[in-house]
This record gives structure tokens, sequence and C-alpha cells, in this order.
């Protein structure tokens, strides 16, 4: 086409305008441009004119025309090859959808409307999966049937969209799928009457197989009623902190009409905030701890029994009779102790002279699974001494069934006047070990302070409470000593997670002789404050430091406060001297020689304590029965 003959509705339009300028129309049948219709001219012009993706099918043939931005969309096999073309051959892959449209449009002149429409096309050498929304809309030519021309095509490719979408949702699946297989339980509970809004199978597990989603707490769980979950989730919920929660004990419904089973849970309530900070739900996560907890108890009367009895109880491995385990009894019984047992071969004991030293013994007869019921036999102890004993012993089995050894029971059957003798001696250290512990019970009962029998109880039990936690820290390290803030957060757990307590000081290590006192006083000062104090009071708060100073002989001093603030108003000492000071004098001074300072301030009770941190701290140190507190 002539340049200075170029209709002004096909001046520029880019690429597409040059190629619509020099096509040879004449050879379509819409003839040369200057005859075209008015609205084709119109419509055309508009398309070459906007970076929007415009098409346009024109007359009988649909005859395909386009921009520039359409073109993006097209490979190499429809651009420019389709311009000018029909568009049953251009679109022959798709025509059997798009065809139907575009007569629909061209019979009625009513507008449609196609979002993310599945339209593979061919392009880039292969059938593509293309996704496309688009609408088709009438031309108006008053020469045509019925007045329609042709059709407006306004259309964007959104493939990378619904890709992106399609990968979205799979992901959020997958993510389902993960919340759903956890192996703790977990549950989404929406909005302040605690909806369930997601569950996964564990929880599912944990209460029976029941599906809360959609329901509140309280009407999908009302066993729990009573049992104080309902209130730590109000309470989450309404102040943002989360609450967590170990080895609690709760009563649910696992199977209809059977009642209600217990179960212990490890478990955290974790608030869920919006964009702006506001609570909005609660993330509840954790595990069924019920067979372990019971395992855990199992294991500990089975320790407690193996620890306690004078018999000498022996494991041997199943592969090569070493020794695997070694008690008290058996250190008493001959001679070595644990390190030195050990790992020791199977024969560590036996006389050379004696036929279970051989394959065809008592470790062999009890690993192939023959009974083998008090026999008599002879054991050498350390020191050389043939001791007479009768042997018990059993296969032992891994929990998956695997043969790993043999458990052997050991008694001393010695002359009576020799196992008199032993008896007395192990009856005497009992005495003196059991005198130690009856000394601070006794002294725990005579002091404590209650009217009322339950609050008696509950008062006595608490203080031995505390001493046993000491004692479990000590046996943890092995009867080294105990960690000062390990032993201030399991008296002040619950406070320090609700972030009302704060621990502040130095890594401390309590000599053995110390902790047990110091556990004492501790327990004494958080169950005032419980009962009288800060911690009594909901704005409440409790700030314990220490730090360690020295004495002029060199001998490392702790020194630690204890500061309560927000609890109720303090109107100086109380008139009485009450058990808790009596405790902190016959523990921290009687015991171990430290100093106590109690203030009672205004704004609560400050407490001050000095304590000397020698290895033999304390009466229990020395050897000798500490005193009646």
């Amino acid at each position: 086409m002539d340049a200075d003959a170029v209709p002004a509705f096909l001046l520029g339009g880019g690429e597409m305008g040059a190629r619509i300028r020099a096509h040879d129309w004449s050879r379509t049948s819409l003839g040369p441009p200057e005859g075209w219709s008015a609205g084709l001219k119109t419509t055309l012009r508009a398309a070459l004119t906007t970076r929007h993706p415009i098409f346009i099918f024109w007359g009988e043939e649909h005859l395909c025309l386009y921009n520039d931005a359409y073109s993006a969309s097209l490979g190499p096999e429809k651009h420019p090859a389709i311009l000018g073309m029909p568009a049953r051959a251009a679109w022959a892959e798709i025509w059997s959808v798009i065809g139907p449209q575009i007569e629909r449009v061209m019979a009625g002149g009513e507008a449609t409307w196609h979002e993310n429409q599945y339209l593979p096309i061919i392009r880039h050498g292969g059938l593509q999966e293309v996704y496309w929304t688009y609408s088709y809309g009438p031309i108006h030519d008053e020469a045509a049937p019925g007045g329609i021309g042709g059709v407006l095509v306004i259309v964007s490719e959104t493939t990378a969209q619904v890709r992106a979408e399609r990968e979205k949702a799979a992901e959020a699946r997958h993510l389902l799928s993960l919340f759903d297989q956890a192996p703790g339980f977990l549950c989404v509970l929406r909005g302040p009457d605690h909806v369930f809004d997601l569950v996964n199978a564990a929880y599912r597990a944990l209460i029976g197989g029941r599906d809360p989603t959609g329901l509140p707490v309280r009407e999908a769980l009302p066993e729990i009623e009573g049992q104080g979950y309902f209130e730590l989730l109000d309470r989450v919920y309404r102040t943002g902190q989360a609450y967590v929660g170990r080895g609690q004990r709760v009563l649910v419904e696992r199977s209809a009409g059977i009642p209600a089973e217990e179960r212990f849970i490890d478990f955290i309530y974790q608030p869920i905030r919006d964009s702006d900070g506001a609570v909005v739900g609660i993330l509840c996560e954790g595990s069924d701890v019920t067979e372990r907890r019971r395992a855990e108890e199992t294991n500990a009367r089975l320790a407690a029994i193996v620890a306690s009895t004078t018999d000498a109880i022996i494991a041997f491995a199943a592969e090569d009779g070493r020794i695997l385990s070694w008690n008290k009894g058996a250190e008493a019984l001959f001679g070595y102790a644990e390190a030195e047992a050990l790992g020791g071969p199977a024969g560590l004991l036996v006389p050379p002279d004696q036929p279970d030293g051989d394959p065809t013994g008592v470790f062999r007869r009890a690993l192939r699974g023959e009974r083998v019921h008090e026999h008599e036999t002879v054991r050498v102890a350390k020191s050389g001494e043939r001791i007479p004993v009768t042997v018990t012993a059993s296969r032992m089995h891994a929990t998956d069934g695997r043969l790993i050894g043999v458990a052997a029971i050991f008694r001393d059957m010695r002359q009576r006047k020799a196992a008199e003798q032993r008896q007395a001696l192990l009856a005497r250290e009992v005495d003196h070990r059991a005198k130690n512990v009856l000394a601070v019970v006794q002294g725990l009962v005579q002091l404590t302070d209650a009217r009322e029998p339950a609050a008696f109880k509950r008062a006595v039990a608490g203080r031995i409470a505390a001493l046993a936690r000491a004692h479990t820290l000590l046996a943890e390290d092995r009867w080294h000593g105990a960690d000062l803030r390990t032993l201030l957060t399991g008296e002040l757990a619950p406070f320090l997670g609700e972030r009302r307590a704060e621990l502040n000081g130095p890594p401390v290590a309590l000599p053995p002789g110390a902790t047990q006192p110091v556990a004492m006083a501790i327990h004494e000062l958080a169950t005032n404050a419980l009962k009288y104090g800060a911690l009594s009071a909901a704005a409440g708060r409790l700030a314990v430091s220490w730090r360690l100073a020295a004495r002029a002989d060199g001998v490392p001093l702790l020194r630690l406060r204890w500061a309560e603030t927000g609890g109720p108003p303090v109107r100086g000492a109380p008139e009485r001297r009450g058990f808790g000071s009596r405790v902190l004098d016959g523990t921290l001074r009687a015991q171990l020689g430290g100093q106590v300072s109690l203030m009672w301030e205004t704004s609560g009770l400050i407490c001050e304590v000095e304590v000397p941190l020698e290895p033999g701290t304390g009466a229990a140190a020395a050897g000798s029965t500490p005193p009646a507190l």
C-alpha cells in the first residue's frame, strides 16, 4: 500500500499496523481497506492504538486481525501467519470451543465472558497448556446480516496466574496434609468461643475419633468442663500470653458410653494474631505422653526396687556376657564398685573351679530359656572371699522382642553369723540414713501450723515434695550438687511461663549439703508468696536475682535477693513469727551458717540471703544428723 494512500485508521500500530497495511486484503473476502465498514475501521483503530491485547474476528469467515500486544501470546506457528486467515483454519485446535462462542455473538449480539478458560494452543513447537480470561463482544455493521459484522475479543493470557494459584492450592493441600499427619496433636481455635477451625488426626485420636470442626470447644468436649482447660483458653485469648503445660492430667471421653479416660499431655496454647496484633484465635499443639508417663512410672518403680533391694541384681549382655548393670546390692555383696564392674566379663565373679564358669553354666542355661531359680553356687568377691549364693536368672527382651541379655539376682547364703554381721552393718547404715530423713520430716511435721487436717496434709506434702525435687536434682548430677536456676525453675515454673516471675543470675552449682536446705527455703518463700504475697494476685510479680561473692577467707558466697511487688498491700512485719521464718532460720542460718534479712516493704516482701558454698556445707555433708527445723 502506497504510504501516501494509507487510510488514517491504519496509521501507526507498531509491527501489526505495518503488517496489516502490507497485507494483500484484496485476496480475501474483506477486500481493500478503503472499502471496510465504519465499525471495523473504528474497532481496528482502537486496537492498534492500545497496549491491551485485542483480537478481531470479521465477516462470515471470521477473518483474523490483532494488535502487537496480542502477538506476544502467539508462537512462530501462528504469528504472523494467521493475519487475515479464517478463524477455523487459524484456530483449528480450539475451534470446537471458540467456534460456538463466536457464532453465538454473531447471531445474537450478546457479549460473553470467560475467566481462566483452558484453551491449549499450538506454539513454540507443540500444544501448550494455556489459560485465558476474555470477552467476546459484537462489532456492529449496518450492512452485515443481523447488523453484526464481527467479534471484538478483549483478552489476557492468565496461564502464569492459573499455574501460580494451582501451585498455591497444591501447597496449601500439602501443608494441610502435613498438618493432619503431624505426630503431635494440633488444632486451630477461632474467636472468643474457641471454635475448632482445623483439627489433625492425632487430635481426633486423642478425643476418641470425634471431628469437632466447626464446634465451640465447650460444645465439642463437654467432659473437659471443670478441669481448668476452658479457663486457660479464655485467659490466653484475653491476655495474649501463651500457656505451656507439661505432663498435665486430662479426663477425656475416647469412646461413647465409656467413662472418661485419664490421659497425660504436654501442650502449648499459642495466641494467633491478625495483622493489627489483635488475638483472633489459639493454636493448640502438643503430645499425648500417657504411655511415656506410665512407662516412666513403671521404670521408676522398678528402679526403686532394684536400688533399694539388698540382693545383688546384675544384667549381662546376650552376645558376650559382659556386665550391663550393677546395683548397690551387688556392690555390697561382691565389693566391686559399679564403675569397676560395668563392662566386665560374665566370669568376673565365677571361681575357676566352678562348672557354671563355662558355657554349661547359669548364664548359658538362662540364655537358652531354661528356668534357673535359686540355683545354689559360689561366687568370688573382689577381696577373694568365696561367697555361697543362690542365683535366680531369666532372659531380658527389648520392646521389639529381641533377646538382649540375662538378668540375675544373687542372694547371700553365707553362714548365719556372717550374714547377721552383714545385716547388722547394713542395718546401721540404713538407720543412719533413715534418721537423717526422719529428722527433717519430724521437724516439718512438728512445726507445721494448720488447724484443718487437709491444710496440714497439703503443707507437709508440699514441703516434703520440695525436698524430693532437690533430691532428684542431686541424683541427676550423681550427688555432685544441683544448679540453682534449675531449683528455682522447678518451684516457680507456672509463674515463669506466665511471665509473672523473673530469674536473673549466673550459673551457680550448689554443693550437695546446701541443696536441700536452699530448696526448703525457696519452697517456703514461694508458698508464702502464693498464699499471702505477690503471687496471690493477678498483678503480682516476683524477681529473684543472685550473684557470687567471696568471704575474706576465700569461701564463695551466694547472695540471693527475693523481691515481690504488686501483691496485697504489706502493713509491716507480721506480729508473730511464722513457720516460713523458722524454716529460713533452721535451714539457711542453723544448717548452712548463712544470713537472712526480711524486709516488709509496702510494695511487698524483700528477702536477702547470704549462704557460704563450701564443698562440705551443711550437716548432711558432714555425715551427722541435721537439726530439726
